[in-house]
C-alpha cells in the first residue's frame, strides 16, 4: 500500500464518528507498520479491547493481509494524522457498513474489485464479516459518512449502497 496524495478534498477525518475513526485510524496504522516493517497488534488489540471490540483486531489483520499481498494496483492509505480521508479509504468503511446493514443482495467485498482478484475478495469475505459483527456487537455502527453515494471513481467498481440512507 502506498501513501500518495490526492488533489480532492475528501472527506475530513473530524467529522467522522467514533466508529469510523476506529477503523480508518485502524487501517492506516496497520499500513504504516508494514510499511516500516513494525507490529502493531499489541496496540490494535489493546485500542479494540478499550472500545468494547475484542479480538476483531485478528479480523482487521486478515483484511488487510489479504489486500496487502493481494492487491493489483496502489491503494490510497493515508498516514495516520492526515486530515483528509482518501476515496479508498472511503472504500474500506463503506464495505463494513454495507455489511453491518445487512445488505443481503450486495457483497461488500466487491467494493475491493478495482484492486483485488476475485479470489482475494472472496478470501476478505469472512473478515468483512467478522469485522463488522464484532464492531456491531460493540456498539460499533459505521456511519458510513465517508462516503455516503456512490464512491466517485472511474474505476469503482460495484457501487455500494449507502447503508445510512438506503
Amino acid at each position: 500500500m502506498d501513501y500518495h496524495a490526492s488533489s480532492c478534498s475528501e472527506e475530513r477525518f473530524s467529522s467522522l464518528l467514533f466508529a469510523d475513526k476506529l477503523l480508518l485510524w485502524s487501517v492506516r496504522l496497520w499500513a504504516d507498520a508494514l510499511n516500516r516493517g513494525c507490529g502493531v497488534s499489541e496496540l490494535l488489540r489493546d485500542a479494540y479491547r478499550l472500545a468494547g471490540a475484542g479480538d476483531a483486531y485478528l479480523d482487521l489483520d486478515g483484511l488487510m493481509s489479504i489486500v496487502a499481498t493481494s492487491a493489483s494496483t496502489s491503494i490510497d492509505v493515508r498516514c495516520t494524522k492526515c486530515a483528509t480521508v482518501s476515496l479508498d479509504e472511503q472504500a474500506f468503511i463503506r464495505a463494513v457498513a454495507v455489511y453491518q446493514a445487512g445488505f443481503p443482495l450486495f457483497d461488500a467485498s466487491e467494493i475491493f474489485a478495482p484492486w483485488l482478484p476475485p479470489t482475494a475478495r472472496r478470501l476478505i469475505k469472512p473478515n468483512i464479516a467478522k469485522l463488522g459483527r464484532k464492531f456491531q456487537h460493540a456498539g460499533l455502527r459505521l456511519s458510513c459518512e465517508a462516503g455516503s453515494g456512490p464512491l466517485p471513481r472511474a474505476d469503482a467498481g460495484v457501487l455500494a449502497p449507502d447503508p445510512v440512507t438506503a
